[in-house]
């Protein structure tokens, strides 16, 4: 199965509707800078350096399908 790519936004808001925040900024307000990294959001199953230098990180989503994200 092909990886969903996804930016940081987009994870952070994947995280905040399953902890049962209706907004990312309602989220963030109470948690505070406390997630400041991919690894504080999700269980990073893989990592590794594409071919142009971005670093990417492999993981599920909260419906368990397979997921990317590259830093560039």
């Amino acid at each position: 199965m092909k990886r969903i790519y996804m930016t940081f936004v987009q994870i952070e808001t994947m995280v905040a509707h399953a902890d049962g925040y209706d907004s990312v900024t309602e989220w963030r307000e109470d948690c505070g800078a406390e997630y400041t990294s991919i690894y504080d959001l999700v269980d990073v199953e893989n990592m590794g350096f594409s071919r142009d230098g971005a670093k990417w990180y492999a993981f599920e989503d909260t419906k368990g399908r397979p997921c990317i994200y590259y830093k560039y």
